[in-house]
């Protein structure tokens, strides 16, 4: 007998969400296809094209119903990561955007009366006399645990991950008996509004001059000036790419940080450094993880960053350090995102979120186990 349960998909049309709703309505559940209306920055938190995602849910045989999330979208998204640019911080867009398409998911299948709510993540999910685990796909170049980091157990509980355990050669391999043909969704980070190719004219457009003044260019070890430049908004941490390009060896400096009272963006020369130690705020644990000692785990920057062995220690008010194993190159920005997950060599749990408040190195002398954040 078949299933008699409904379900409400996140639904784009593309190759992941249409392997999705087909396996679901293999295992007899009643599917509706529900795209979100998201802008039209071109992003990958848009729909870019919701004729197809109708086109091939009629060819699927199932019902597609549109959220407009436009103002929404501006209000969450775009606002806090516009004052977050103009500060020099880091916003993390695919973090905040699932957890706002898939709680609006969950309200509307609640209003229609839908059992659960499903999408196209390739992330799996596991359940235990604890409650409901996340854990990461099949393959680890493919994993998108890391995008559903801040969802919680009243949504988990009700989420259907229908090609979580695959391996993309299989989701290909069905996407092609489905007969049906369909568009590769392309990189991620080429489409991401974080870039800064994509946001600064969003910036220019929509906050005043005013708000978004020109300041100097400061080597922090010497103090002096290097130029100016036209807006913290341009810069990210890393190499100084282009404002002093005018200047010898310019490409020998990189931005290490911003001083938004005073407009300034500091940099250093010939720059290496490498942080094990990294502050967190908004410390979100799974309810349970025991917080009662230091939690030993492994770390993840980004959705395709490699994971790295850490040690958690917990402080009051959702503050923690983590101790990483080896030190990380490169830079970290304040607000950035970091997910940790248990040590198991297969099927990594997804354990904890938080987001940095600032990066260093550990003092050689002093006792890890002993160092709790104030």
């Amino acid at each position: 007998m078949k299933n008699e349960k409904s379900v409400l998909l996140a639904f784009t049309g593309g190759k992941k969400s249409t392997v999705a709703a087909y396996l679901l309505l293999k295992q007899g559940f009643k599917v509706t296809g529900c795209s979100f209306l998201m802008g039209d920055l071109g992003s990958t938190c848009t729909l870019n094209d919701l004729g197809n995602a109708r086109k091939i849910s009629t060819l699927l045989g199932i019902p597609h119903t549109t959220v407009d999330l436009r103002a929404e979208y501006s209000e969450k998204i775009i606002q806090p990561l516009i004052g977050a640019r103009l500060s020099g911080e880091e916003f993390n867009t695919c973090y905040d955007c699932n957890i706002l398409k898939l709680e609006t998911l969950l309200k509307k299948a609640n209003e229609k009366k839908f059992d659960f709510v499903a999408t196209g993540h390739m992330a799996s999910l596991a359940k235990d006399p604890d409650g409901f685990k996340l854990l990461q796909g099949k393959e680890e170049d493919y994993d998108q645990s890391f995008f559903l980091s801040g969802l919680r157990e009243n949504l988990l509980e009700r989420l259907i991950l229908p090609i979580g355990k695959l391996s993309k050669k299989e989701i290909d391999k069905i996407a092609e008996s489905i007969g049906i043909e369909l568009e590769e969704v392309k990189n991620p980070r080429e489409l991401c509004i974080r870039d800064l190719s994509k946001i600064i004219p969003v910036i220019e457009k929509e906050v005043p001059l005013s708000l978004r003044k020109p300041g100097l260019i400061i080597n922090e070890e010497t103090g002096l000036s290097l130029g100016q430049h036209n807006g913290i908004y341009n810069f990210k941490l890393g190499p100084l790419k282009h404002e002093l390009s005018q200047l010898e060896n310019s490409n020998n400096f990189f931005v290490v940080g911003f001083d938004p009272y005073k407009n300034n963006v500091l940099v250093k020369e010939n720059l290496h450094f490498g942080q094990d130690r990294i502050e967190l705020k908004m410390f979100n644990s799974f309810l349970d993880i025991d917080l009662t000692g230091p939690l030993n785990c492994r770390l993840a920057m980004g959705p395709k960053e490699a994971k790295i062995a850490c040690t958690v220690f917990l402080g009051n008010n959702g503050h923690a350090v983590a101790k990483t194993e080896k030190p990380i190159e490169g830079h970290i920005e304040k607000g950035r995102l970091v997910v940790f997950y248990d040590l198991e060599a297969s099927g990594q749990r997804l354990i904890a979120a938080g987001f940095v408040i600032k990066v260093g190195q550990f003092i050689k002398n002093q006792k890890e186990e002993g160092y709790f954040l104030n």
